[in-house]
């Protein structure tokens, strides 16, 4: 079996990328959170996960329309 790059080591990568988005880019985390969105949904839409019942959970990033 193949050995898999530790998730770990993905994570700090993405973190130096997250940085450079945010301090040279300046992109917010909408911008940011759309970009990987966009990403998935396009190149991986396989990947989402499925409900047992049926459906998708949605993607939503905004305001709190503040109901509990």
């Amino acid at each position: 079996m193949a050995k898999i790059r530790p998730l770990g080591n993905i994570t700090e990568d993405m973190e130096k990328l997250l940085f450079e988005m945010v301090d040279d880019h300046d992109l917010q985390w909408g911008e940011i959170l759309n970009i990987v969105h966009g990403h998935l949904a396009i190149h991986l839409p396989n990947a989402q996960e499925e409900y047992e019942d049926g459906g998708s959970p949605v993607f939503y990033y905004g305001a709190d329309d503040g109901e509990d």
